[in-house]
Order: C-alpha cells, then sequence, then structure tokens
C-alpha cells in the first residue's frame, strides 16, 4: 500500500524537529540529562555517561536520516525504535514503583514525572515513525502540498506543546485540588 507524500512529510518534518528538540534539549543541559539517564537505573553507574552520548547520537541520526529522502526507511525505523525503548524504560520504572522521577522529554523548563501517559504517548509516536517511513505514491509534490505541510506541522507542533504542558502541569494540579477537598 502507498501512502501521500505530503502526509509523509508532515510525519518526517514533525518527528525530525521533535528529535531536534530534544536534542537541543539534551546538549544544552546534558549534566541534567546525564542524571536523568542515571535516575532510571537501566545501565551500570560506570555507562551513563557513554550512554546518555549515544542516545544523543542516535537521536541526532534520526533527525538526519528523516530529512535525506534516501535514508527515511532506516531513520523511521531507528526513531520507532528509540521511542519503544523509551516507553519501555518509562514502564519498567512505573513497574517498580518509581514514578517520582524526571521523564527527561523537555529539559527543565517542562520537568514532569514520568506516568501512564508518557508510555502511551511514546507509543503512538513510535507508530507514527514506523508509519513516516512508508511506502510513498508516485505523485509531484505542489505549491499547496507545501502549505499543507507547513499549517499541518504548526497544527502538531501545537497540539504537541500543549499536551507536554498539560501533562507537566498535571501533578501541581492534583496537589492543589486535594488542598482544597
Amino acid at each position: 500500500m502507498f501512502h501521500d507524500p505530503a502526509t509523509l512529510l508532515v510525519l518526517r518534518f514533525a518527528l525530525a524537529l521533535l528529535f531536534a528538540t530534544a536534542c537541543v534539549h539534551k546538549l544544552r543541559q546534558f549534566g541534567e540529562f546525564r542524571d536523568t539517564v542515571a535516575d532510571y537505573e537501566l545501565v551500570p553507574p560506570a555507562l551513563v555517561t557513554p550512554a546518555a552520548l549515544l542516545v544523543i547520537a542516535i537521536e541526532l541520526f534520526v533527525v538526519a536520516a528523516l530529512l535525506v529522502s534516501a535514508w527515511v526507511p532506516a531513520g523511521s525505523i531507528v526513531a520507532a525504535a528509540v521511542l519503544s525503548v523509551y516507553a519501555a524504560a518509562i514502564g519498567i520504572n512505573l513497574a517498580r514503583g518509581r514514578d517520582s522521577i524526571d521523564c527527561g522529554c523537555s529539559g527543565a523548563a517542562l520537568r514532569q514525572p514520568i506516568s501512564g501517559w508518557l508510555v502511551l504517548r511514546n507509543l503512538l509516536l513510535a507508530g507514527a515513525a514506523w508509519w513516516a517511513g512508508a511506502a510513498v505514491a508516485e505523485r509531484a509534490l505542489g505549491p499547496w502540498d507545501y502549505a499543507l505541510t507547513l499549517v499541518a506541522l504548526c497544527a502538531l507542533l501545537s497540539l504537541y506543546l500543549a499536551t507536554e504542558q498539560l501533562l507537566a502541569n498535571a501533578p501541581r494540579s492534583r496537589r492543589l485540588s486535594s488542598a482544597y477537598d
């Protein structure tokens, strides 16, 4: 089955933007990101810094691969795998009862504890990443396709940022509402 190239272009660019933003947060606040990797307690302490650097390198590869047509299939597979690993890491820590650690998703500006919603979000994003590498229908993109891509990217970005803000505010909101009970 072949998919519309404009739809896949939106997915590719949205995922590339997501991973690029994640890389910027991790690089700008590498110490905090390294601490977050340590907090997950999934790698031995001696491997925390190399693991953090490897995560950033893989995310940079995903950004590049999603923007270079010939690399899109590999980029979408790696993006789906990375997002699935993130979901698994969160799920493992939730199963351990460690739900107060920061997810590490958005840097210090939007700190948020891990939750089932983040597992679901990452799995949905992994599905979108897998879909981004789908076979493309042969059709030339026109000016309206590029305009639609820009509008869709803005809408997806707004939706994602609003969701991130809601997830970041959820613990504070629960504390406030319990104070009035």
